[in-house]
């Protein structure tokens, strides 16, 4: 078995860089076929933005109002039970 791979070592280094050139090939073939494509990939991005900017507004009115006004925490402590010291 040996010999044989000896005579013919030439030919597997062959097929070695051509099976590693086809992988590779293949591989950009199908990132480039899969990819998400630009302008979906914008709209997804300024569509999170919007999204955060709104949650972000939505906790600065809660926090805003509750460390606002004092009632919201006397009136918080009085529903869940809790006693003041």
């Amino acid at each position: 078995m040996l010999s044989y791979l000896r005579r013919h070592w030439l030919l597997y280094l062959i097929l070695t860089a051509l099976a590693i050139a086809l992988g590779l090939g293949a591989s950009y073939v199908v990132g480039v076929i899969g990819s998400t494509p630009d302008s979906v990939r914008e709209e997804r991005v300024a569509s999170e933005e919007e999204h955060a900017d709104d949650m972000n507004s939505i906790d600065a009115d809660l926090s805003g109002d509750a460390a606002a006004t004092d009632e919201g925490a006397a009136d918080a402590a009085a529903t869940d039970g809790a006693t003041t010291q």
